[in-house]
């Protein structure tokens, strides 16, 4: 078995990473969301179809009070189809669809 040189591998994981950041303020909240996604870890996982895997932060700070919130985010949508910034927006409708109906409902 032969091992990679560590600049090679480096290089690798720079060109199957990206990575997309929106910051929204509206009066005195401030959310910040920051996805990583990759497409280096579809070989290794035991997911059918998986194309990228991510990692969604989102820091939301009101009045001074910060919180973090992790999401981890599997896909089957490849990156010719979706990059970071894509699926930082989608992922943004899907909440703000999701709290559309909660609101909605109450």
């Amino acid at each position: 078995m032969s091992r990679r040189f560590p600049p090679y591998a480096r290089r690798r994981a720079a060109g199957e990473r990206d990575e997309a950041t929106t910051i929204d303020k509206h009066g005195g909240r401030v959310e910040r969301r920051r996805l990583v996604v990759t497409t280096m870890l579809g070989g290794y996982l035991d997911w059918p179809h998986a194309a990228q895997v991510g990692r969604l932060e989102r820091t939301v700070t009101i009045d001074g009070v910060t919180t973090v919130e992790v999401q981890c985010i599997v896909t089957s949508v490849p990156r010719s189809r979706a990059d970071a910034a894509t699926l930082l927006a989608w992922t943004r409708g899907h909440w703000g669809s999701r709290t559309g109906c909660t609101t909605s409902a109450t």
